[in-house]
């Protein structure tokens, strides 16, 4: 038997490498002859900068940069110098993952040590930048980003400042006479991890915002300061960019990078996938075996896990899919009904103990193998 696996990280726990290590042990316990193949994946989101570097390899070069809220962090991004090619993922500056939960606060997050990485990208001589952008504690609509790379913001009354999420209601002008000299030659794409557009209810703010320490009394507050931002964004573009699938990713990040930055807009799974070469190796194999952390509403917008599947069914593949905990269950299930979904079902707790995490995948692929067999 031919088994690919394919998964994502499991978040605050293992990462995709320790995951497809953990699937792999559960597979050779219960078909010693399975020929398996680890395809260990991400879509723009964290990850992303080691699936990059495995595939297409680079130099590391780690920054000097503020975190997601201004705290000094180093951050690492890829350098191709060949190519004069920088690969940014941009939860490595700005993203969840850097705080504990006790210390989300979505009014004072910021996206500016992702500008500074990619400051640092163009410093080098980059020409072309590639930027994995998901996995943020941000809200900011990219306002933090650009501030790094010389655009300057001024309040009615001529005051410049620096605009977070809470204050991108007070941006009146914005000058982007010395960001234009910065990026000046250089081309961009986005790779986002969701498709959700840049406002409304599928959109960043009443998306994604409640799991950045949003309360749900900011939310309005928050909505209406990212359509004051649209407004000055598609002003400048020269088109209503609202409702544009992806321009909502991290944050609303992806929105800048269209409108100022004339950045390509992709699908980080897709592209990431056609890298790693998972297309081919889902073609001929019998069985794949793909999951992530939370199995949710997002999941099926586009993420990891809905890519895989998607080239699963269109190939008629058996497909498993392993996730910590689900949300929206009946509508994650109708979502993926072809798909065996296992639930490991660990508390908050205990999904941060990875060997502990390591042993529920294995006990509960074996005993998934096991009644497979029986029945």
């Amino acid at each position: 038997m031919n088994v690919l696996i394919c998964p994502d990280k499991f978040k605050h726990c293992m990462n995709a490498d320790e995951v497809s290590m953990a699937i792999a042990l559960a597979v050779r316990s219960s078909y010693n002859q399975a020929k398996v193949t680890k395809t260990p994946l991400a879509d723009g989101g964290e990850g992303s900068l080691n699936l990059v570097e495995k595939y297409l390899k680079g130099q590391r070069i780690s920054s000097n940069v503020n975190g997601p809220r201004g705290e000094p962090i180093k951050a690492e991004w890829l350098w191709f110098k060949d190519k004069k090619l920088a690969f940014v993922e941009m939860a490595k500056a700005s993203g969840l993952e850097l705080l504990e939960p006790d210390r989300l606060n979505i009014k004072s997050t910021s996206t500016m040590g992702t500008g500074q990485l990619i400051a640092s990208a163009i410093s080098y001589g980059a020409k072309e930048v590639w930027l994995g952008l998901g996995g943020s504690a941000t809200n900011d609509g990219g306002a933090g980003m650009l501030s790094a790379l010389g655009v300057r913001f001024y309040d009615k009354r001529g005051v410049d400042f620096r605009p977070d999420s809470a204050s991108l209601i007070r941006v009146n002008k914005i000058d982007i006479n010395s960001f234009n000299r910065v990026v000046n030659d250089v081309l961009f794409k986005s790779l986002v991890d969701v498709n959700s557009p840049l406002l409304g209810t599928e959109g960043a703010t009443y998306k994604y915002a409640l799991q950045k320490g949003a309360s749900k009394d900011e939310l309005d507050k928050l909505e209406e300061g990212m359509r004051h931002w649209c407004s000055l964004l598609s002003d400048i573009k020269g088109e209503d960019i609202g409702s544009i699938f992806g321009l909502g990713a991290a944050g609303g990040t992806a929105s800048s990078c269209y409108a100022l930055m004339n950045s390509e807009i992709a699908s980080g799974i897709d592209v990431l996938l056609d890298m790693s070469g998972v297309y081919g190796e889902i073609k001929t194999s019998e069985l794949i075996i793909t999951g992530e952390g939370s199995l949710d509403e997002q999941s099926i917008n586009n993420k990891l896990v809905s890519g895989v599947y998607r080239e699963c069914i269109k190939h008629n593949k058996k497909i498993v899919i392993i996730c910590g905990k689900i949300d929206q269950e009946e509508k994650v299930r109708s979502f993926f009904k072809d798909a065996e979904i296992i639930v490991l079902g660990s508390n908050n707790e205990q999904i941060k103990d990875i060997a502990y995490v390591h042993s529920l995948i294995l006990n509960k692929l074996i005993e998934y193998f096991n009644q497979s067999k029986s029945s």
